[in-house]
């Protein structure tokens, strides 16, 4: 080959294994295939390449990755670290890592995260007991609820004399015990149907209270019934020691025959069916209840009872008559007074008086 100035030669990029290259060995020319060059550069020693630089497409993945166990990166080598993440505080060993926004990361000691997580103990959770690791779940509302209503310091082996004091302590005075004199002051005794017994009322009896005791219309024999004694107090009363008890009359009219031991006073009362009443403006039948035993004054015709025993003393307000029974009356003038006795039904006594045979008293 002639020897050509470098710059005439066309320039090229494209090469192959079979094209030749021309290099100068101090005075001599040498060709060598590109085959060659290429197979020389992929033996080279990392000795040989110490400057310049790779195109990524020439470096292969596995070539980097088969170094990457012997691999070490420096924060200091990664230029934009602080642009991912930032630390706050000065963590220590053992912290947890918290992030604080999106791009910053803190540590926080145990004490701190318990308080994050609201987990205090005591106060969120349950410290652990031995008691209420052996407890069943078996505990229930209706437990909770009979210990609810328990009075605070009750005991279950309370003495009989803790008893006593803790009654009379809700009582004025001594209520249970031996003393002699129980003294209650506003305050109600109920016996509950037991017997209460060696009671003595004294003479301090509330009678508003007898309005509370069950009325008893009969009594029998071996009855007792209280009575208070003034001065002295509360007392007993066989009811057969009683004026008239054990066999006396229920009522008067059982008394068929009855005496007065003494003169009657009727303390200014009157006796009924007796003549001790004037009856006025009568008309029609008379009867037993409203008219025996008074003083009529008609206001019409009237009709005497043929019952035994009718008395009545009759006024004529007008001229009435009278009449006794179906067959036989008695005309009346004003004024005439008559009195009437029945003593059968068929036998009827009746003396008429004219008004003008009368003595009139002024």
């Amino acid at each position: 080959m002639a020897n050509e100035a470098l710059s005439a030669l066309t320039a090229t990029t494209a090469l192959v294994s079979t094209d030749l290259l021309y290099a100068v060995d101090g005075a001599n020319s040498r060709k060598i295939t590109w085959a060659n060059v290429i197979a020389s550069i992929s033996g080279l020693a990392a000795s040989d390449v110490s400057t310049g630089s790779f195109a990524n497409a020439r470096i292969s993945e596995n070539s980097v990755t088969q170094h990457e166990a012997a691999l070490t990166i420096t924060e200091s080598q990664i230029s934009d670290l602080g642009g991912y993440v930032d630390t706050s505080g000065v963590p220590v060993l053992n912290d947890f890592a918290r992030f604080t926004d999106a791009n910053t990361i803190e540590g926080r000691s145990y004490a701190e995260v318990r308080a994050d997580l609201s987990l205090e103990v005591g106060t969120d959770v349950q410290a652990y007991s031995a008691v209420l690791d052996a407890t069943t779940a078996s505990f229930t509302t209706a437990d909770e609820t009979k210990l609810d209503g328990i009075e605070s310091g009750a005991t279950a082996d309370q003495s009989d004399a803790e008893i006593e004091t803790a009654i009379n302590n809700q009582l004025t005075g001594t209520v249970v015990g031996t003393t002699d004199t129980q003294t209650l002051t506003g305050k109600t005794i109920n016996g509950d149907s037991n017997t209460l017994s060696n009671l003595d009322l004294g003479n301090e009896v509330d009678w508003a209270a007898i309005g509370d005791v069950t009325d008893r219309t009969a009594f029998a024999s071996g009855d007792k019934i209280l009575i208070f004694e003034a001065g002295v107090g509360m007392r007993k009363v066989d009811y057969d020691d009683l004026p008239g008890a054990g066999g006396g009359l229920s009522n008067i009219v059982e008394d068929t025959t009855p005496e007065l031991g003494g003169d009657l006073d009727g303390k200014g009362l009157k006796i009924e069916n007796y003549i001790n009443e004037v009856v006025t403006s009568v008309t029609g039948t008379l009867t037993t209840t409203a008219h025996s035993g008074n003083i009529i004054k008609t206001s019409g015709n009237i009709t005497v009872p043929t019952t035994a025993g009718f008395t009545c003393v009759i006024i004529a307000g007008g001229a009435h008559t009278v009449t006794f029974n179906a067959t036989t009356s008695a005309a009346m003038a004003t004024g005439d007074v008559m009195t009437v006795v029945v003593e059968s039904a068929t036998v009827i006594h009746a003396v008429l008086t004219a008004a003008a045979d009368k003595v009139t008293f002024s």
